[in-house]
């Protein structure tokens, strides 16, 4: 059920605002957000991947070093990194409320995880054209 949510919520990402899309959108993530904190207290977050730390283009770096830019891309040492495998709604350039708030929302989160300790990044060169 929380992936149909989750899945559903992301369809719901471009909605237009004071749409009942918009409220759809609101609802399910109370609905997401309350199953989340009652299924990982703690904040553990199952999605993320083991580091490798036999990997060249692997670097263990101090959370202070990095800033976030928003709930999926970092920026270490003036660089920016895109995350492989979040997708979160844009801050800047939201199309309604809703996804700002949301946006804002996954940003706060990265945060959050970032400063809970040491961070490996592993530098991963895709060759599929940008979306954006």
């Amino acid at each position: 059920m929380h992936a149909l949510s989750v899945k559903r919520a992301d369809e719901l990402m471009g909605c237009t605002e004071n749409s009942p899309e918009e409220a759809e959108l609101a609802a399910l993530t109370n609905v997401i957000e309350a199953y989340e904190s009652q299924r990982w207290p703690g904040g553990e977050d199952p999605g993320l991947l083991p580091k490798l730390p036999d990997s060249r283009s692997v670097a263990t770096i101090s959370a202070a070093d990095v800033r976030v830019i928003d709930g999926d891309t970092i920026s270490f040492k003036s660089i920016r990194y895109r995350l492989v495998g979040f997708d979160t709604p844009e801050t800047l350039h939201a199309k309604c409320d809703s996804a700002r708030t949301l946006g804002l929302q996954a940003s706060a989160r990265l945060r959050g995880l970032i400063s809970s300790g040491e961070i490996t990044l592993q530098e991963f060169v895709a060759h599929a054209r940008p979306e954006r």
